[in-house]
């Protein structure tokens, strides 16, 4: 009766999941038809699709749209899913720090010095089409940067530790998702004694939802008495035969 019982909840727990990612994906479609479509058609428009606008685009995909579906997608996919959910976090991590390469071309183009000045970042900055850290960390210049660079490492290690350890999975996936609040707010506080402006809100919130949604789901997933491959990656159906044939 117990185990009856334990396997009802983990299948609940398994269409839960699978809704909450449901969820996530429509977040995050929503978010880039609003946000990126006329970005993308601008930036091409005016021949401003440099590598670290690719890697902002590429960026928004992958994390609003490209890791829930690895989780949704039909069941021929189903043994295929682990690898796919690794890079699919590898790669949102490289998108980041593909995004804070216009330190890059500034410190080639401008004198080293002008890096500290923080009109003349901010004028290279919107010559240059990269609109990366102010959408994304409410910040121009180097902090935008550096919480770039922090979000890629813990992003790409997610990835890399994602299928081999429960806890870690789940300490990393709610790292990323705290990370994505915390280091805004800290940003303004230090910058400009405020905390989210309005246009980073309105700019971001069905993607943090998106991200809200994919971290309730995967914590819900981690919390089942059955091995963590077992319920993330819908392979219920073989230990469910298995009881039966007992």
């Amino acid at each position: 009766m117990d185990m009856d019982l334990e396997m009802e909840n983990s299948f609940t727990k398994r269409y839960i999941f699978k809704s909450l990612m449901l969820l996530s994906l429509i977040s995050g479609l929503f978010y880039f038809y609003m946000n990126h479509i006329d970005f993308i058609s601008s930036a091409l428009a005016y021949n401003k699709m440099n590598v670290s606008n690719i890697g902002y685009t590429f960026l928004r995909m992958f994390g609003g749209i490209f890791l829930p579906v690895v989780f949704i997608v039909p069941s021929m996919f189903e043994y295929g899913r682990i690898k796919l959910a690794r890079a699919g976090f590898i790669a949102y991590g490289i998108c980041h720090l593909i995004t804070a390469s216009w330190i890059i071309y500034f410190l080639v183009s401008k004198p080293a010095s002008d890096i500290l000045s923080q009109a003349k970042v901010l004028e290279f900055l919107k010559e240059g089409g990269f609109v990366y850290s102010i959408t994304f960390w409410d910040t121009y210049g180097l902090l935008g940067t550096v919480f770039s660079i922090i979000y890629g490492i813990v992003a790409i290690y997610t990835g890399i530790f994602f299928d081999r350890d429960k806890a870690i999975a789940k300490m990393l996936v709610l790292l990323l998702f705290t990370l994505r609040i915390l280091l805004p707010l800290f940003s303004n506080m230090l910058t400009e004694g405020r905390i989210f402006s309005l246009f980073w809100i309105t700019n971001n919130a069905l993607q943090i939802a998106s991200q809200l949604l994919f971290s309730i789901a995967i914590m819900i997933a981690g919390s089942s008495n059955y091995t963590w491959i077992e319920l993330v990656w819908d392979q219920l159906a073989t230990a469910e035969n298995e009881y039966t044939e007992q």
